[in-house]
């Protein structure tokens, strides 16, 4: 179970008082996720663990999903860069370069396959230990 208070903070600036509401326990019950965030009800409690304004948690609720696709397209940037570069190199004449980038761009069909089983093996994985 998790519970509050409310309790006056004197600002630290100009000394007026205001009310908050403050975490005082936590229910830390539960695994962790797959990616070994806390468990959801002290996941959900971050917001008030520390002094935030309000809008603050809804951007530490999505912070990890917005940070991992920043990430993502960091890579994939980083990627095809030095691939059109590769294909520079390689190629003089404009006509044979755009079909060296055409060859090279597209997704790939074993990435997908292993993504795809490795989800199926994170989702089944524990039922199946379970049962043994």
């Amino acid at each position: 179970m998790t519970t509050f208070d409310q309790q006056s903070i004197p600002c630290a600036v100009c000394g007026e008082e205001s009310r908050h509401q403050i975490l005082l326990s936590s229910n830390q019950l539960g695994s962790p996720d797959l990616d070994l965030r806390p468990a959801k009800m002290l996941r959900s409690t971050i917001k008030f663990q520390f002094d935030l304004p309000w809008f603050a948690g809804y951007l530490v609720k999505y912070f990890d999903w917005i940070l991992l696709g920043m990430f993502g397209n960091y890579l994939y940037y980083h990627h095809a860069r030095r691939k059109i570069i590769e294909a520079k190199l390689r190629n003089r004449s404009p006509q044979a370069r755009q079909v060296a980038i055409e060859k090279m761009g597209g997704g790939s069909g074993k990435a997908v396959i292993i993504i795809l089983l490795a989800l199926l093996a994170a989702i089944l994985g524990p039922a199946l230990i379970a049962q043994w």
